[in-house]
Protein backbone atom coordinates (compact mmCIF):
# COMPACT_ATOMS: atom_id res chain seq x y z
CA UNK A 1 0.00 0.00 0.00
CA UNK A 2 3.02 2.18 0.10
CA UNK A 3 2.70 2.97 -3.36
CA UNK A 4 -0.66 4.49 -3.36
CA UNK A 5 1.02 7.62 -1.38
CA UNK A 6 -0.86 10.83 0.00
CA UNK A 7 -0.50 12.79 -2.54
CA UNK A 8 -2.86 10.18 -4.21
CA UNK A 9 -5.34 10.79 -2.00
CA UNK A 10 -4.51 14.52 -1.77
CA UNK A 11 -5.12 15.10 -5.64
CA UNK A 12 -8.24 12.98 -5.27
CA UNK A 13 -10.15 15.58 -2.96
CA UNK A 14 -13.71 17.03 -4.14
CA UNK A 15 -14.61 20.26 -3.48
CA UNK A 16 -18.72 19.89 -1.84
CA UNK A 17 -19.16 23.23 -0.40
CA UNK A 18 -20.63 24.05 2.90
CA UNK A 19 -19.48 23.07 6.55
CA UNK A 20 -21.07 20.85 9.43
CA UNK A 21 -23.04 22.41 11.69
CA UNK A 22 -21.47 23.76 14.95
CA UNK A 23 -18.39 25.29 12.92
CA UNK A 24 -18.97 28.80 12.69
CA UNK A 25 -17.04 31.20 10.38
CA UNK A 26 -13.48 32.47 11.77
CA UNK A 27 -13.06 36.07 12.98
CA UNK A 28 -11.24 38.54 10.55
CA UNK A 29 -7.31 37.82 10.59
CA UNK A 30 -7.78 34.52 12.43
CA UNK A 31 -6.37 31.33 11.81
CA UNK A 32 -8.34 29.27 9.12
CA UNK A 33 -9.90 26.27 11.19
CA UNK A 34 -10.67 22.47 9.61
CA UNK A 35 -11.93 19.43 11.09
CA UNK A 36 -13.01 15.66 11.03
CA UNK A 37 -13.53 12.23 12.14
CA UNK A 38 -10.93 11.19 14.38
CA UNK A 39 -10.81 7.18 13.68
CA UNK A 40 -12.80 5.96 10.16
CA UNK A 41 -12.78 2.25 8.49
CA UNK A 42 -10.22 1.75 5.23
CA UNK A 43 -12.07 3.51 1.97
CA UNK A 44 -14.15 4.91 4.20
CA UNK A 45 -15.42 8.35 2.74
CA UNK A 46 -13.82 11.23 5.16
CA UNK A 47 -15.65 14.55 4.80
CA UNK A 48 -13.37 17.52 6.31
CA UNK A 49 -14.85 20.75 6.99
CA UNK A 50 -13.66 24.20 8.09
CA UNK A 51 -13.94 27.85 7.74
CA UNK A 52 -11.65 31.17 6.61
CA UNK A 53 -10.99 34.33 7.89
CA UNK A 54 -13.23 35.82 5.34
CA UNK A 55 -15.57 35.01 2.92
CA UNK A 56 -14.40 34.12 -0.55
CA UNK A 57 -10.45 32.92 0.62
CA UNK A 58 -8.41 30.94 -1.11
CA UNK A 59 -7.48 27.92 0.97
CA UNK A 60 -5.11 24.86 0.63
CA UNK A 61 -5.46 22.03 2.92
CA UNK A 62 -2.09 19.60 3.06
CA UNK A 63 -1.75 16.06 4.01
CA UNK A 64 1.12 13.59 5.09
CA UNK A 65 0.70 10.39 6.53
CA UNK A 66 1.72 9.18 9.49
CA UNK A 67 4.91 7.39 8.17
CA UNK A 68 5.91 10.40 6.24
CA UNK A 69 7.20 13.82 7.90
CA UNK A 70 6.59 15.02 4.40
CA UNK A 71 3.36 17.24 3.35
CA UNK A 72 1.61 17.04 0.11
CA UNK A 73 -0.62 19.78 -1.24
CA UNK A 74 -4.32 19.19 -2.58
CA UNK A 75 -6.00 21.42 -4.85
CA UNK A 76 -6.39 24.94 -3.97
CA UNK A 77 -9.91 26.19 -3.82
CA UNK A 78 -12.59 28.74 -2.41
CA UNK A 79 -14.38 29.27 0.84
CA UNK A 80 -18.02 30.28 0.03
CA UNK A 81 -20.08 33.22 1.53
CA UNK A 82 -20.41 31.72 4.71
CA UNK A 83 -16.30 31.23 4.66
CA UNK A 84 -16.84 27.94 4.81
CA UNK A 85 -15.72 24.91 3.12
CA UNK A 86 -16.04 21.30 3.16
CA UNK A 87 -14.07 18.43 0.96
CA UNK A 88 -14.65 15.21 0.73
CA UNK A 89 -11.94 11.97 -0.11
CA UNK A 90 -11.40 7.80 0.74
CA UNK A 91 -9.25 7.20 3.26
CA UNK A 92 -6.49 4.41 2.65
CA UNK A 93 -3.87 4.93 5.32
CA UNK A 94 -4.12 7.40 8.46
CA UNK A 95 -3.74 11.05 7.50
CA UNK A 96 -2.13 14.38 9.05
CA UNK A 97 -3.81 17.47 7.92
CA UNK A 98 -3.93 21.27 8.35
CA UNK A 99 -5.24 24.49 6.11
CA UNK A 100 -3.73 27.47 5.32
CA UNK A 101 -4.80 30.81 3.93
CA UNK A 102 -1.99 33.11 2.71
CA UNK A 103 0.87 32.45 5.41
CA UNK A 104 -1.82 31.44 8.16
CA UNK A 105 -2.71 27.57 8.96
CA UNK A 106 -5.24 26.13 11.65
CA UNK A 107 -3.89 23.96 14.01
CA UNK A 108 -2.84 20.07 12.77
CA UNK A 109 -5.36 17.22 12.80
CA UNK A 110 -5.49 13.50 12.42
CA UNK A 111 -7.38 11.15 10.68
CA UNK A 112 -6.79 7.51 12.36
CA UNK A 113 -7.27 4.59 10.08
CA UNK A 114 -9.21 1.79 12.65
CA UNK A 115 -7.01 -1.23 14.08
CA UNK A 116 -7.68 -4.70 15.01
CA UNK A 117 -5.30 -7.04 16.42
CA UNK A 118 -4.83 -10.61 14.76
CA UNK A 119 -3.45 -13.96 15.56
CA UNK A 120 -2.66 -16.66 12.94
CA UNK A 121 -3.49 -20.02 14.23
CA UNK A 122 -1.49 -23.30 13.72
CA UNK A 123 -2.75 -25.34 10.75
CA UNK A 124 -6.01 -25.94 11.01
CA UNK A 125 -5.84 -29.60 10.33
CA UNK A 126 -2.76 -31.80 9.28
CA UNK A 127 -1.42 -33.74 5.60
CA UNK A 128 -1.96 -36.94 7.77
CA UNK A 129 -5.87 -37.07 6.77
CA UNK A 130 -4.88 -36.37 3.23
CA UNK A 131 -2.52 -39.16 2.60
CA UNK A 132 -4.83 -41.93 1.76
CA UNK A 133 -6.20 -40.14 -1.33
CA UNK A 134 -2.67 -40.22 -3.06
CA UNK A 135 -2.36 -42.88 -5.99
CA UNK A 136 0.89 -44.85 -5.67
CA UNK A 137 4.24 -43.78 -6.00
CA UNK A 138 3.35 -40.26 -6.31
CA UNK A 139 5.53 -37.50 -4.41
CA UNK A 140 5.37 -37.29 -0.17
CA UNK A 141 2.49 -34.74 0.39
CA UNK A 142 5.05 -32.93 2.51
CA UNK A 143 6.93 -31.88 -0.68
CA UNK A 144 3.93 -31.35 -3.18
CA UNK A 145 0.20 -31.08 -2.18
CA UNK A 146 -1.55 -28.17 -0.61
CA UNK A 147 -5.02 -27.52 1.07
CA UNK A 148 -7.57 -24.59 0.66
CA UNK A 149 -11.17 -23.66 1.82
CA UNK A 150 -13.67 -21.53 -0.18
CA UNK A 151 -17.01 -22.26 2.20
CA UNK A 152 -18.02 -21.96 5.92
CA UNK A 153 -21.41 -21.98 7.31
CA UNK A 154 -22.30 -22.92 10.76
CA UNK A 155 -19.35 -24.30 11.99
CA UNK A 156 -18.25 -26.62 8.85
CA UNK A 157 -15.53 -25.75 6.61
CA UNK A 158 -15.02 -26.59 3.35
CA UNK A 159 -12.71 -26.77 -0.05
CA UNK A 160 -10.29 -28.73 -1.45
CA UNK A 161 -6.61 -30.60 -1.17
CA UNK A 162 -4.01 -31.01 -3.96
CA UNK A 163 -1.15 -33.55 -4.73
CA UNK A 164 0.59 -33.97 -8.02
CA UNK A 165 2.67 -36.64 -9.46
CA UNK A 166 6.39 -36.12 -11.20
CA UNK A 167 4.31 -35.13 -14.26
CA UNK A 168 1.96 -33.02 -12.83
CA UNK A 169 -1.07 -34.75 -13.14
CA UNK A 170 -3.10 -34.07 -10.12
CA UNK A 171 -5.42 -35.72 -7.79
CA UNK A 172 -7.85 -33.28 -6.15
CA UNK A 173 -9.82 -34.14 -3.07
CA UNK A 174 -12.81 -32.19 -1.72
CA UNK A 175 -12.80 -31.99 1.52
CA UNK A 176 -15.20 -31.13 5.02
CA UNK A 177 -13.61 -29.89 7.97
CA UNK A 178 -15.68 -29.04 11.25
CA UNK A 179 -12.28 -29.27 13.95
CA UNK A 180 -9.89 -31.17 15.04
CA UNK A 181 -6.26 -32.27 13.18
CA UNK A 182 -8.52 -34.21 10.48
CA UNK A 183 -10.18 -33.22 7.23
CA UNK A 184 -12.92 -35.77 5.87
CA UNK A 185 -12.58 -36.39 2.01
CA UNK A 186 -15.45 -36.24 0.58
CA UNK A 187 -14.35 -37.35 -2.97
CA UNK A 188 -11.10 -37.23 -5.58
CA UNK A 189 -10.63 -36.12 -9.15
CA UNK A 190 -7.30 -36.53 -10.98
CA UNK A 191 -6.47 -34.29 -13.80
CA UNK A 192 -3.88 -34.49 -16.32
CA UNK A 193 -1.08 -31.89 -16.17
CA UNK A 194 -1.27 -28.61 -17.50
CA UNK A 195 -5.16 -27.50 -16.27
CA UNK A 196 -6.02 -25.39 -13.41
CA UNK A 197 -7.19 -27.72 -10.54
CA UNK A 198 -7.49 -24.56 -8.21
CA UNK A 199 -7.74 -21.04 -7.63
CA UNK A 200 -9.21 -18.01 -6.59
CA UNK A 201 -10.89 -15.85 -9.50
CA UNK A 202 -10.33 -18.61 -11.98
CA UNK A 203 -12.45 -21.15 -13.77
CA UNK A 204 -10.36 -23.93 -11.99
CA UNK A 205 -11.31 -28.08 -12.02
CA UNK A 206 -12.83 -28.17 -8.98
CA UNK A 207 -14.70 -25.33 -7.65
CA UNK A 208 -16.21 -25.66 -4.39
CA UNK A 209 -19.47 -23.62 -4.35
CA UNK A 210 -20.87 -23.10 -0.65
CA UNK A 211 -22.22 -25.14 2.61
CA UNK A 212 -25.68 -25.54 2.88
CA UNK A 213 -27.07 -24.20 6.69
CA UNK A 214 -27.95 -28.56 7.41
CA UNK A 215 -23.36 -28.72 6.75
CA UNK A 216 -24.03 -30.32 2.97
CA UNK A 217 -21.35 -29.33 0.43
CA UNK A 218 -22.35 -28.29 -2.73
CA UNK A 219 -19.32 -27.94 -6.28
CA UNK A 220 -18.72 -27.77 -9.60
CA UNK A 221 -16.38 -30.48 -11.08
CA UNK A 222 -14.98 -31.14 -14.32
CA UNK A 223 -15.37 -34.68 -14.77
CA UNK A 224 -12.05 -35.38 -16.84
CA UNK A 225 -9.34 -33.84 -18.58
CA UNK A 226 -11.63 -33.60 -21.85
CA UNK A 227 -14.23 -32.08 -20.17
CA UNK A 228 -11.66 -29.63 -18.57
CA UNK A 229 -10.38 -28.84 -22.22
CA UNK A 230 -14.03 -28.49 -23.43
CA UNK A 231 -14.94 -26.63 -20.10
CA UNK A 232 -17.47 -29.17 -19.41
CA UNK A 233 -18.58 -29.61 -15.85
CA UNK A 234 -21.18 -31.04 -13.39
CA UNK A 235 -22.66 -30.02 -10.14
CA UNK A 236 -22.11 -32.51 -7.28
CA UNK A 237 -23.62 -31.69 -3.61
CA UNK A 238 -22.50 -34.11 -1.14
CA UNK A 239 -24.69 -34.25 2.10
CA UNK A 240 -25.79 -36.89 4.73
CA UNK A 241 -22.91 -39.34 3.40
CA UNK A 242 -24.22 -39.68 0.05
CA UNK A 243 -23.84 -37.90 -3.47
CA UNK A 244 -26.08 -36.20 -5.39
CA UNK A 245 -25.47 -34.75 -9.19
CA UNK A 246 -27.04 -31.84 -9.97
CA UNK A 247 -30.36 -32.09 -12.61
CA UNK A 248 -29.72 -30.18 -15.91
CA UNK A 249 -30.57 -31.42 -19.44
CA UNK A 250 -28.00 -34.19 -20.83
CA UNK A 251 -25.11 -32.39 -22.28
CA UNK A 252 -25.33 -29.15 -20.81
CA UNK A 253 -22.05 -27.99 -18.35
CA UNK A 254 -23.63 -27.46 -14.74
CA UNK A 255 -21.52 -24.91 -12.30
CA UNK A 256 -23.03 -24.46 -9.23
CA UNK A 257 -21.68 -21.27 -7.22
CA UNK A 258 -23.72 -20.43 -3.96
CA UNK A 259 -25.86 -21.36 -1.61
CA UNK A 260 -28.68 -19.40 0.45
CA UNK A 261 -31.49 -19.85 2.90
CA UNK A 262 -32.52 -22.52 5.55
CA UNK A 263 -33.29 -25.08 2.59
CA UNK A 264 -30.09 -25.74 0.99
CA UNK A 265 -30.90 -24.44 -1.99
CA UNK A 266 -28.16 -23.66 -4.51
CA UNK A 267 -27.82 -20.83 -7.19
CA UNK A 268 -25.49 -21.35 -10.33
CA UNK A 269 -25.33 -21.15 -13.97
CA UNK A 270 -25.66 -23.23 -16.75
CA UNK A 271 -24.41 -23.87 -20.56
CA UNK A 272 -26.66 -25.73 -23.19
CA UNK A 273 -22.98 -28.00 -24.48
CA UNK A 274 -19.35 -27.19 -24.97
CA UNK A 275 -17.78 -23.42 -25.24
CA UNK A 276 -18.73 -21.94 -29.02
CA UNK A 277 -20.48 -18.89 -30.29
CA UNK A 278 -23.56 -21.32 -30.62
CA UNK A 279 -24.03 -22.34 -27.13
CA UNK A 280 -26.05 -20.04 -24.79
CA UNK A 281 -25.47 -19.76 -20.70
CA UNK A 282 -28.62 -19.01 -18.22
CA UNK A 283 -28.26 -18.15 -14.47
CA UNK A 284 -30.02 -20.87 -12.56
CA UNK A 285 -31.30 -22.39 -9.40
CA UNK A 286 -31.90 -25.81 -7.91
CA UNK A 287 -34.15 -25.59 -4.60
CA UNK A 288 -33.04 -29.01 -3.28
CA UNK A 289 -29.59 -31.20 -4.60
CA UNK A 290 -32.42 -33.61 -6.33
CA UNK A 291 -34.77 -30.86 -7.61
CA UNK A 292 -35.03 -30.16 -11.61
CA UNK A 293 -33.13 -26.48 -12.54
CA UNK A 294 -34.99 -23.49 -12.64
CA UNK A 295 -33.79 -20.74 -15.01
CA UNK A 296 -33.74 -17.24 -14.33
CA UNK A 297 -32.04 -15.27 -16.99
CA UNK A 298 -29.45 -15.74 -20.04
CA UNK A 299 -26.40 -14.16 -19.07
CA UNK A 300 -23.25 -12.64 -20.44
CA UNK A 301 -20.63 -15.20 -22.03
CA UNK A 302 -17.91 -15.19 -19.52
CA UNK A 303 -19.76 -14.13 -16.41
CA UNK A 304 -20.81 -17.17 -15.20
CA UNK A 305 -18.40 -16.35 -11.88
CA UNK A 306 -20.85 -13.62 -11.28
CA UNK A 307 -23.99 -15.65 -10.37
CA UNK A 308 -24.43 -15.03 -7.04
CA UNK A 309 -27.36 -15.55 -4.19
CA UNK A 310 -27.68 -13.57 -0.82
CA UNK A 311 -28.94 -15.07 2.26
CA UNK A 312 -32.60 -14.10 1.18
CA UNK A 313 -32.47 -15.83 -2.21
CA UNK A 314 -31.79 -12.74 -4.16
CA UNK A 315 -30.05 -13.71 -7.18
CA UNK A 316 -27.66 -11.46 -8.71
CA UNK A 317 -26.17 -11.59 -12.86
CA UNK A 318 -24.93 -10.06 -15.63
CA UNK A 319 -27.57 -10.24 -18.76
CA UNK A 320 -26.69 -11.11 -22.70
CA UNK A 321 -26.39 -7.04 -22.86
CA UNK A 322 -23.99 -6.98 -20.19
CA UNK A 323 -25.56 -5.10 -17.37
CA UNK A 324 -25.41 -5.98 -13.93
CA UNK A 325 -28.71 -7.17 -12.14
CA UNK A 326 -30.63 -8.40 -9.28
CA UNK A 327 -33.62 -11.33 -9.64
CA UNK A 328 -35.61 -10.35 -5.97
CA UNK A 329 -39.35 -11.85 -6.28
CA UNK A 330 -39.82 -12.62 -9.57
CA UNK A 331 -38.75 -9.01 -10.94
CA UNK A 332 -35.03 -8.10 -11.99
CA UNK A 333 -33.73 -4.61 -10.91
CA UNK A 334 -29.70 -2.97 -12.41
CA UNK A 335 -27.11 -3.09 -10.25
CA UNK A 336 -25.67 0.57 -10.73
CA UNK A 337 -22.33 2.45 -10.28
CA UNK A 338 -22.27 5.55 -8.43
CA UNK A 339 -23.80 7.71 -10.53
CA UNK A 340 -26.64 5.34 -11.79
CA UNK A 341 -24.51 3.61 -14.83
CA UNK A 342 -25.36 -0.11 -15.41
CA UNK A 343 -22.46 -1.75 -17.61
CA UNK A 344 -20.27 -4.58 -17.80
CA UNK A 345 -20.22 -5.16 -14.23
CA UNK A 346 -18.27 -7.86 -11.71
CA UNK A 347 -20.40 -9.37 -8.75
CA UNK A 348 -18.88 -11.02 -6.05
CA UNK A 349 -20.70 -13.33 -3.71
CA UNK A 350 -23.84 -11.61 -1.36
CA UNK A 351 -24.23 -12.50 2.07
CA UNK A 352 -27.32 -11.07 4.18
CA UNK A 353 -28.80 -9.02 2.02
CA UNK A 354 -25.68 -7.10 0.22
CA UNK A 355 -24.07 -7.86 -3.18
CA UNK A 356 -20.42 -6.50 -3.87
CA UNK A 357 -19.33 -5.45 -7.51
CA UNK A 358 -17.89 -3.54 -9.62
CA UNK A 359 -19.12 -1.00 -12.75
CA UNK A 360 -15.58 -0.44 -14.07
CA UNK A 361 -14.77 1.83 -10.56
CA UNK A 362 -14.04 1.08 -7.13
CA UNK A 363 -15.46 -1.90 -5.57
CA UNK A 364 -18.93 -1.25 -3.85
CA UNK A 365 -21.45 -3.05 -2.08
CA UNK A 366 -25.14 -2.90 -2.70
CA UNK A 367 -27.90 -3.62 -0.75
CA UNK A 368 -30.81 -4.81 -2.05
CA UNK A 369 -32.99 -4.99 0.65
CA UNK A 370 -35.31 -2.14 -1.03
CA UNK A 371 -35.13 -2.51 -4.68
CA UNK A 372 -36.37 0.47 -6.87
CA UNK A 373 -37.10 -0.29 -10.77
CA UNK A 374 -34.47 2.73 -11.60
CA UNK A 375 -31.70 0.71 -10.52
CA UNK A 376 -30.15 -0.33 -7.07
CA UNK A 377 -27.00 1.95 -6.42
CA UNK A 378 -24.46 1.66 -4.00
CA UNK A 379 -24.60 1.86 -0.18
CA UNK A 380 -20.80 1.92 0.11
CA UNK A 381 -17.22 1.75 -1.60
CA UNK A 382 -15.13 -0.89 0.04
CA UNK A 383 -11.87 -0.82 -2.51
CA UNK A 384 -10.62 2.23 -4.97
CA UNK A 385 -10.93 0.04 -8.46
CA UNK A 386 -11.46 -3.21 -10.30
CA UNK A 387 -8.61 -3.86 -12.49
CA UNK A 388 -6.73 -5.30 -10.35
CA UNK A 389 -9.05 -6.37 -7.13
CA UNK A 390 -11.82 -8.76 -6.72
CA UNK A 391 -13.69 -9.93 -3.74
CA UNK A 392 -11.84 -13.06 -2.79
CA UNK A 393 -14.23 -13.89 -0.05
CA UNK A 394 -17.51 -12.18 1.90
CA UNK A 395 -18.81 -12.89 5.55
CA UNK A 396 -22.54 -12.74 6.60
CA UNK A 397 -21.56 -9.91 8.75
CA UNK A 398 -19.66 -7.62 6.16
CA UNK A 399 -16.32 -8.66 6.47
CA UNK A 400 -14.72 -9.32 3.02
CA UNK A 401 -11.24 -10.18 1.96
CA UNK A 402 -10.39 -8.41 -1.12
CA UNK A 403 -7.67 -10.20 -3.36
CA UNK A 404 -4.84 -7.56 -5.51
CA UNK A 405 -3.34 -10.19 -6.62
CA UNK A 406 -1.50 -13.88 -6.42
CA UNK A 407 -0.60 -14.38 -2.90
CA UNK A 408 -1.49 -10.40 -1.85
CA UNK A 409 -4.61 -10.34 0.10
CA UNK A 410 -6.26 -8.15 2.34
CA UNK A 411 -9.48 -8.75 5.10
CA UNK A 412 -11.55 -5.32 5.42
CA UNK A 413 -13.73 -6.37 8.80
CA UNK A 414 -16.91 -5.13 9.32
CA UNK A 415 -16.19 -2.12 11.55
CA UNK A 416 -13.61 -0.81 8.82
CA UNK A 417 -9.67 -2.15 10.09
CA UNK A 418 -7.71 -3.42 6.76
CA UNK A 419 -5.27 -5.98 7.79
CA UNK A 420 -2.60 -7.76 4.83
CA UNK A 421 -3.15 -11.58 5.30
CA UNK A 422 -0.20 -13.71 5.61
CA UNK A 423 1.39 -14.42 2.08
CA UNK A 424 -0.41 -17.63 -0.36
CA UNK A 425 1.36 -19.75 -2.45
CA UNK A 426 1.18 -18.99 -6.06
CA UNK A 427 -0.82 -21.65 -8.09
CA UNK A 428 -1.10 -22.48 -11.69
CA UNK A 429 -1.57 -19.64 -13.91
CA UNK A 430 -0.49 -17.07 -10.88
CA UNK A 431 -3.87 -17.23 -9.37
CA UNK A 432 -4.04 -17.16 -5.67
CA UNK A 433 -5.50 -20.37 -3.26
CA UNK A 434 -9.12 -20.00 -2.78
CA UNK A 435 -9.96 -18.04 0.45
CA UNK A 436 -13.20 -19.18 2.83
CA UNK A 437 -14.52 -16.93 5.52
CA UNK A 438 -17.22 -17.55 8.52
CA UNK A 439 -20.17 -15.74 10.19
CA UNK A 440 -17.95 -14.31 12.77
CA UNK A 441 -14.79 -12.63 10.66
CA UNK A 442 -12.56 -15.96 10.71
CA UNK A 443 -10.49 -16.65 7.49
CA UNK A 444 -8.97 -19.78 6.51
CA UNK A 445 -5.88 -18.94 4.32
CA UNK A 446 -3.37 -21.28 2.28
CA UNK A 447 0.11 -20.24 3.68
CA UNK A 448 3.00 -20.03 1.72
CA UNK A 449 5.01 -21.51 5.21
CA UNK A 450 3.59 -25.18 5.16
CA UNK A 451 0.68 -25.16 1.67
CA UNK A 452 -1.80 -25.60 4.68
CA UNK A 453 -4.94 -23.98 6.03
CA UNK A 454 -4.48 -22.03 8.62
CA UNK A 455 -7.42 -19.52 10.70
CA UNK A 456 -7.22 -15.63 10.83
CA UNK A 457 -8.95 -14.01 14.05
CA UNK A 458 -9.17 -10.21 14.47
CA UNK A 459 -10.15 -8.57 16.86
CA UNK A 460 -11.09 -4.64 17.07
Amino acid sequence: MSTRGVLVVAVGLVVLGGAAAGIGPASAGAAPTIGGPSVVGYYDRVTLTGTTPAPDQAVTVYFRSAASSTYASSRQFTSDSSARFSLSYFERQSLYYYAQVGTVRSTVHRTALVVATCTVSAPAFTRVALAGFQPRGWHSPQLTDFASMSASANGVWAGAAVTFNQSSDATVAVIRWTGGSRATVLNTFTYRGGFPVLGENSEASVSVAGVTHSGAVVAAVAGTSRAVANQMFQGFVWANGQRYRLHAPSGWSVHPTGVYGLSGAIVGWVRNGPTSSATHSYAVSWATPTSPLTKIAEISAGYGSSVSADAAGDIAYVDVNQHSQVHISGADYPLTGPHGENGEGRLFSGPGTHFYGSQYGPIVRWNVQYPSASGIRPERTIAPRDDTLWIAAAGGRGDVVVGWDAGKQHLRTSYGAYRALPAEPSLTGGVAPETAINENGTVAFTSTKDSLVHLLRCTR
